[in-house]
């Protein structure tokens, strides 16, 4: 069976993240984390960020609707 030796393809939030935790694993800190719209419109990213203790801000698609978290969509 061939195994190939190419790391599997990251996404663009995996990559991210990593480069998150290896500068805060460095020691660097910072104010917040900013992001544009291409770190997919999914919650894991945003709660990746969350989890780490970070302020973020990341950019949505213009189609998509933003509610207060009380809301409920019936």
């Amino acid at each position: 069976m061939f195994r190939s030796n190419i790391a599997r393809e990251q996404a663009k939030p995996e990559i991210a993240l990593a480069e998150i935790d290896r500068t805060m694993a460095a020691g660097v800190r910072f104010g917040c984390v900013l992001a544009d719209a291409g770190y997919r419109p999914s919650a894991p990213f945003r709660q990746e960020l969350t989890g780490r203790s970070l302020i973020w801000a990341v950019g949505i698609p213009r189609h998509f609707k933003v509610y207060p978290a009380g809301v409920k969509l019936i």
